[in-house]
């Protein structure tokens, strides 16, 4: 493992322990955490518990349709293969923008600018990583993920979506 690499795993590690924390803490005595809170609105909340619960599923979508092919680190696996299927059909890292999405519900549901901040870093630390994923999937799939690379979006779709479908059942 590189060094850039070795300090984002710590970087993850940091931010996942001080959201756990400050979330554990905020769960047990809120009181003690009363010196982060935000004033938002009722509804705003409720946006959280939306964004939340829906992710869930949607994180459970992404892993099993990379199966064998999920790494913790920036590597290409043995009998590694390019997946396009599933959420993979429309973005190429729909992984990490369910992190930042995850640490959005956490800061709209919690009100608290330290738990969403340490949900939000870590979506940023692991997003941070897309550009060396990428030099890697050239390397290995050449033309094949340059090819995806032009049909997807990195981390939403892309705008011509609609279009897209619509090829796609013709």
């Amino acid at each position: 493992m590189k060094q850039e690499e070795r300090l984002r795993f710590a970087l993850l590690v940091f931010f996942n322990a001080l959201g756990w924390f400050g979330g554990l803490v905020y769960l047990i005595a809120s009181q003690r955490m009363s010196w982060a809170a935000l004033r938002l609105p009722t509804w705003s909340r409720w946006v959280g518990v939306g964004l939340g619960t829906a992710s869930a599923p949607l994180f459970l979508w992404i892993h099993h349709s990379l199966g064998k092919n999920y790494s913790v680190s920036v590597e290409i696996r043995e009998q590694h293969v390019l997946v396009t299927s599933g959420p993979y059909r429309w973005v190429r890292h729909p992984m990490y923008t369910m992190f930042l999405v995850n640490g959005f519900a956490a800061l709209l549901l919690s009100a608290n600018w330290f738990i969403g901040g340490a949900w939000l870093g870590q979506g940023i630390v692991a997003a941070s990583r897309v550009s060396d994923e990428e030099a890697l999937m050239i390397e290995e799939f050449s033309e094949d993920y340059r090819s995806y690379m032009k049909r997807t979006g990195r981390f939403l779709p892309p705008l011509n979506v609609p279009a897209y479908l619509a090829r796609k059942c013709t």
